[in-house]
């Protein structure tokens, strides 16, 4: 059986000629159909890079990112793909200025649950349902909402997140107490926050909290930024890429929004080992000051190649716990229901955080560690670096030792995630019903009549327009 090369309309050249912009003219954008309707993909199409050629070009944006450089693009497309997209902000399967017969979108239109977070965190895309050559890969969506403007966006979003922070606080640290190993922590669990809310008052249970909620902005917003341009450089031109992709940009953009905040981190832990009755530090400014002038600059990066470190196993458990939950459901991953969502990604954080603990656990004592405070910090072991705090925990503590404060860590996750989630479903409610999308902040009914499409400026000036043709016209004086 032949095969009929599309063409564009206009033009009597087949797709797969080169064209200006697109190096090499390449045969992926190619689509055949036999006479009885059928369609085939190119063999170009089918054979797409792997994970490790994904992973060597996100390791150059990183390098280029530090260094200043722009983002390296291997065609027009990826630029072209950012104006590309369709009412509910998917990207669009074909690319902006190709002459492709028009796709259906894979699945059904994002639901409140699909637009907010879905995930524990943004390292996982969804899973594509359908036919073979859908199979192991995942459609590239930003889970964002066009009828919520940016500044409401930030604002559920920061709510959301120092609410949750700031109940799970005294879980928080009491993982910090133990992982450092200060004398609170050799009680037990429970027994550690009783002694510390009597020896220094229940204030003590929520030390470093408001450094936590303060570097939850910058964070957030790095780490998203960064998230982005990731997954625009490992996406092909159809705006597919695959889950461990995602998973592997969501690590990197992760460990770059971390670097850039890790001082504040360090000010955090500082603050929950020192004594509140007889503080070193009177507050966040002053312990930057202090840490500076008297530690020197590096100080505030003491412990940072352990985040790297530890990026390693949590993606590769973030991994293998969604590959395997995507199996155990028997059914696309765009179909889960928020209950799905939220299971997946307490288990796939739980067992993540599991296997980088180790690593946390020494960054802790490093960034603890202090001779200019009383007790070196209040760490249980003495070290001359990263190596021998790793030797002398496990000489003195054992192996297990190195995921002291793990019960309180996982203990944290579901509460967290939980009120995180339904925080910001709640806010982002109320901002749909005060931009005039939903009846009410208690539901998601639909008002009836409104484009939901349309931005939320362009819905008001729709509705100053219709306003103003239906006002009657002002009486005049007549002499």
């Amino acid at each position: 059986m032949e095969a009929n090369l599309i063409k564009p309309q206009g033009s009597g050249k087949p797709e797969n000629q080169p064209r200006s912009g697109d190096k090499a003219g390449r045969r992926s954008n190619c689509i055949f159909t036999s006479p009885k309707g059928g369609s085939r993909v190119g063999l170009a199409q089918q054979n797409k890079p792997g994970v490790w050629w994904h992973f060597q070009r996100l390791t150059h944006l990183l390098i280029a990112s530090f260094v200043g450089g722009g983002i390296p693009t291997s065609s027009a497309a990826l630029k072209n793909q950012r104006r590309n997209r369709d009412g509910h902000g998917r990207l669009s399967p074909c690319r902006a200025g190709a002459s492709l017969r028009p796709r259906p979108p894979v699945g059904p239109p994002p639901g409140p649950a699909e637009q907010s977070v879905g995930r524990a965190f943004p390292a996982a895309a969804r899973s594509e349902g359908g036919g073979p050559a859908a199979a192991g890969r995942a459609m590239a969506t930003w889970k964002r909402d066009g009828r919520v403007t940016g500044c409401q966006r930030l604002g559920c979003a920061g709510l959301a997140g120092a609410l949750s922070l700031s109940l799970t606080a005294p879980l928080e640290l009491l993982t910090v107490l133990a992982q450092v190993g200060t004398c609170h922590s050799r009680r037990g669990l429970w027994q550690a926050g009783r002694s510390l809310a009597r020896a220094e008052g229940i204030g003590a249970l929520w030390k470093g909290n408001l450094t936590a909620c303060l570097r939850l902005v910058p964070h957030s917003a790095l780490q998203l930024a960064a998230y982005r341009r990731f997954v625009m450089l490992c996406m092909d031109d159809l705006g597919h890429m695959s889950q461990g992709s995602a998973i592997m940009a969501g690590s990197l953009a992760g460990i770059f929004a971390t670097i850039a905040t890790y001082p504040t981190d360090v000010v955090k832990t500082r603050l929950i080992v020192q004594n509140r009755l007889e503080p070193s530090y009177k507050g966040i400014l002053h312990a930057f000051y202090t840490i500076y002038h008297q530690e020197g600059f590096l100080a505030l990066y003491r412990g940072v190649s352990l985040t790297v470190l530890g990026a390693i196993p949590f993606s590769a458990g973030s991994f293998f716990v969604y590959i395997s939950l995507n199996k155990m459901w028997q059914e696309p991953s765009f179909r889960f229901s928020p209950l799905q969502n939220f299971i997946n990604g307490c288990l796939a954080a739980s067992v993540a955080q599991t296997l980088s603990f180790p690593f946390e656990t020494i960054k802790r004592k490093m960034q603890a560690q202090s001779p200019c405070l009383p007790h070196y910090g209040g760490a249980d072991v003495h070290f001359t670096g990263m190596v021998d705090c790793f030797r002398q925990t496990v000489k003195t503590k054992g192996i297990f030792g190195l995921w002291s404060g793990l019960t309180a860590s996982l203990l944290k996750i579901v509460p967290y995630y939980g009120v995180m989630f339904s925080t910001f479903e709640f806010c982002k409610r109320v901002c749909l019903y005060r931009n005039g999308y939903i009846v009410s902040p208690l539901s998601y009914k639909l008002t009836p009549g409104v484009d939901q499409s349309l931005q939320p400026q362009e819905l008001r000036e729709l509705k100053l327009r219709q306003r103003g043709n239906f006002e009657p016209p002002k009486p005049t004086l007549e002499n």
